[in-house]
């Protein structure tokens, strides 16, 4: 359980909507409502808010699409304190995803890539905002990279080393990029 949790497991996977570079990115960085997202929110994943995707729906394929990114880890604040950084913000992926609940365009347990695997700097747009920070990495507590799963339905291990480009294409379901080894 994570400490100050309200007597929850917290999840440690969350839904990937896509990547900063998808053509349905919308900067929410400006928006100052405190139930609005910041950061920037892509509709190019497959598991995006108010909407429902299927294989036909993936044409860059399901074996190179990421549904889910792990968020196993803390955060750090310049000080060096540690942040609870996952997407989660105490609510489930379906409470503010699916319509009718997302009638104020929140989408929980959700991020959207802009960030490489185990970026953990708490200030970064998006992350460590006063609101809800729709850019949460996808991030481990162990060492050297981060599992997610693909649209296929395999796990894999992606190292931190990997360009933020290719995390972007693997985020991205339609974006036509070829992805080689990764």
């Amino acid at each position: 359980m994570v400490p100050g949790s309200p007597g929850a497991q917290a999840p440690m996977y969350t839904a990937v909507t896509g990547a900063v570079d998808h053509p349905t990115a919308e900067n929410k960085d400006s928006q100052s409502n405190q139930h609005r997202f910041r950061g920037i929110q892509a509709n190019g994943g497959v598991l995006a808010g108010n909407a429902f995707k299927g294989f036909r729906d993936i044409p860059d394929g399901s074996s190179n699409t990421i549904l889910l990114g792990e968020q196993s880890d803390w955060c750090r604040a310049a000080d060096g304190s540690p942040r609870n950084c996952r997407s989660d913000y105490g609510h489930s992926f379906a409470m503010g995803a699916t319509p009718p609940a997302n009638s104020d365009d929140r989408w929980f347990n959700t991020t959207t890539v802009r960030y490489g695997i185990n970026h953990k700097n708490w200030n970064s747009t998006g992350i460590g905002d006063e609101f809800y920070g729709c850019n949460r990495p996808i991030q481990s507590a162990h060492p050297g990279g981060a599992h997610v799963v693909l649209g296929d339905g395999s796990v894999r291990f992606l190292s931190e080393a990997l360009n933020l480009q290719t995390l972007s294409n693997l985020a991205n379901r339609d974006d036509g990029n070829v992805i080689g080894e990764f």
